[in-house]
């Protein structure tokens, strides 16, 4: 399986896989909470795959996940105590990490993750960030595996969702 940049051309079938993901997941006790044409929404999926933001792992020609990383955060951030300290431009953030229903228990969030680590890594950065919506287990679960470590939880507002409660996580890379 690779995990490149996505492509102008595959916008529509970008926002088909994150539309799946939502309508499978909707009713879900531990869902990420996202809404069809609200968040993710197409603009936010063209404008992250313009900067170069988005990766798509792509399978036989289908999406077995996704992720945007930038150095793009909420405000809510800024109240938090880091373990590692540097300026914006030196600090990652995932946005927007989901697996397709078709590739749930196979490891495939581990892989995104790992490779965004990468990714934060090769780019100089001395940590990478996220939060997740309170609430979505299996997401928190995953990133403590992956040696993320909690940092806290606050009430952030998004536009999309209005205000609730994150928990924010944290993972120190290895840059020399």
């Amino acid at each position: 399986m690779d995990i490149r940049l996505a492509r102008k051309d595959e916008l529509g079938k970008i926002k088909r896989f994150y539309d799946d993901i939502i309508d499978t997941m909707e009713s879900s006790q531990y869902g990420p909470r996202w809404k069809k044409d609200i968040y993710p929404d197409e603009r936010y999926i063209a404008d992250s795959i313009e900067k170069g933001e988005l990766y798509v792992a792509a399978d036989e020609g289908c999406f077995a996940g996704a992720f945007v990383i930038n150095n793009q955060w909420n405000e809510g951030y800024d109240k938090i105590k880091w373990q590692v300290s540097g300026p914006r431009e030196k600090i990652s953030v995932i946005h927007i990490l989901g697996v397709s229903p078709l590739y749930h228990r196979r490891g495939i969030g581990e892989y995104l993750v790992q490779k965004a680590v990468e990714i934060s890594e090769a780019m100089g950065k001395k940590a990478l960030r996220l939060d997740v919506i309170e609430g979505n287990l299996p997401a928190a679960k995953l990133y403590v595996k992956m040696g993320f470590s909690y940092r806290d939880t606050v009430s952030m507002f998004y536009e999309e969702s209005g205000w609730q409660r994150f928990r924010i996580y944290e993972f120190p890379l290895n840059v020399t």
